[in-house]
């Protein structure tokens, strides 16, 4: 008997915690009113191995906010692309310490596969939303969707990370997320339209629909 009430005890428990996944991220992406903190994203160099893209404040170009460097390399036999994102200061300089140090990202049939290494993932669980920048940029280079789109996305995601990702995450504390192509297609409708719209994103091996 006391088994039996244990394990409704345990499912009523776990029931909570889906509603809270859902929900987290649809109350965290109207917080912001759909508001981008980035603007256009411009590529400025480009070669068979090696991308640059300047990220800009708004999509007026009126400051430069972040330097996205892309390399290609092989990661277990995929061609992937490693990113790095640099902090541009009011002056003009750019940060020497990248801000995304060990995450990269292909694509197959299906659709685009992201891999967020331990460190971004522990610098992402520590500063939460205001991540959402540059993650966004990520995003953007990786989903090739537009920065304002790609930031209110990465506020969402991050929300929804820090409900869940324990549950998701690899042995090494890294995730991988999958996006496919209907889902990125989707996304930019989504974020137009009024109210909270469901998604559906692959974390690890599962699943999983949260809103923007």
């Amino acid at each position: 008997m006391n088994g039996k009430i244990g394990l409704r005890a345990l499912s009523v428990l776990l029931a909570a915690l889906l509603v809270s996944v859902a929900m987290v991220p649809a109350v965290a992406a109207q917080s912001i009113e759909k508001t981008p903190s980035i603007g256009q994203i411009e590529q400025i160099r480009v070669s068979d191995n090696e991308r640059e893209h300047i990220v800009y404040s708004d999509d007026a170009k009126s400051k430069e906010k972040y330097l996205i460097r892309e390399k290609k390399a092989n990661v277990d036999q995929k061609d992937a692309w490693q990113v790095e994102i640099f902090e541009i200061y009011p002056d003009g300089t750019v940060s020497t310490d990248s801000l995304i140090k060990d995450s990269y990202y292909w694509s197959d049939d299906q659709g685009v596969h992201i891999h967020f290494g331990p460190i971004d993932m522990g610098w992402i669980l520590a500063e939460g939303v205001a991540a959402s920048g540059a993650v966004g940029g990520l995003l953007a280079v990786a989903l090739n969707l537009s920065g304002a789109v790609c930031y209110v996305l990465a506020f969402a995601l991050i929300s929804l990370f820090l409900v869940c990702v324990y549950f998701y995450s690899n042995p090494d504390n890294s995730l991988d997320v999958f996006f496919s192509y209907l889902t990125i297609g989707l996304i930019p409708v989504y974020i137009a339209m009024p109210g909270p719209q469901p998604i559906v994103v692959r974390l690890g091996a599962s699943d999983v629909v949260f809103t923007l």
